[in-house]
């Protein structure tokens, strides 16, 4: 993954058939439900699937990084209808063990912190699960929600449908430090939401 292409922080997409089909071999025997909507498909990525769109939240790096002040995670996003969805950049958030809600930062927050940052996104890129397999021919896009200064410009929302592949990291600061337990990921849609569900530190 090039360094221009680890701080798009969010990009955009799969088909719901390419997703499972690909993960299938390497889930087959440590794949079970964590509970509706979501499957364990390796020790640290996790599928769901939910009204209007289907995701794979890969989480390696975070599970190595307790303590740390971001949480950085992969995300392979698609949706399940030929009509396209739009996804906001302030609709999508993480909560945490203890019940606090973390939205995506904006582009303006983003820039302000990236000197804290930056390393942790380096290395964030070096231990990053190649979601990318899974993209079944399906058209690439990019989910402009926060840039690297000088790579290009943001979006505010995007839209997807079953016919385009995002992937790509997100990024989120965490007051305190990341903490072990269950963490969720939810991007909120106009008529439902879909929320991934993963584990750290255990």
């Amino acid at each position: 993954m090039s360094v221009p292409r680890l701080f798009i922080v969010l990009t955009t997409l799969l088909s719901a058939g390419a997703m499972s089909t690909s993960c299938s071999s390497s889930s087959s025997a440590s794949a079970h439900s964590t509970e509706p909507g979501a499957t364990q498909v390796g020790q640290t990525m996790v599928r769901s699937v939910g009204a209007d769109m289907e995701a794979i939240v890969g989480y390696k790096y975070a599970d190595s990084s307790l303590g740390d002040e971001w949480l950085i995670i992969d995300l392979a996003l698609t949706g399940l209808r030929g009509e396209s969805i739009e996804v906001k950049q302030e609709k999508v958030s993480v909560m945490t063990p203890d019940g606090r809600r973390i939205p995506l930062p904006t582009q303006k927050e983003f820039i302000a912190a990236y000197s804290e940052v930056q390393s942790a996104l380096r290395r964030a890129a070096v231990a990053s699960q190649p979601l990318e397999a899974t993209r079944g021919g399906r058209r690439a896009c990019d989910l402009n929600f926060l840039r690297l200064p000088g790579t290009g410009s943001t979006r505010d929302a995007i839209w997807i449908n079953q016919r385009e592949l995002c992937v790509g990291m997100l990024a989120f600061p965490i007051q305190g430090g990341i903490q072990p337990g269950r963490w969720r990921l939810t991007i909120e849609l106009e008529e439902s939401n879909l929320d991934i569900p993963f584990d750290l530190g255990r």
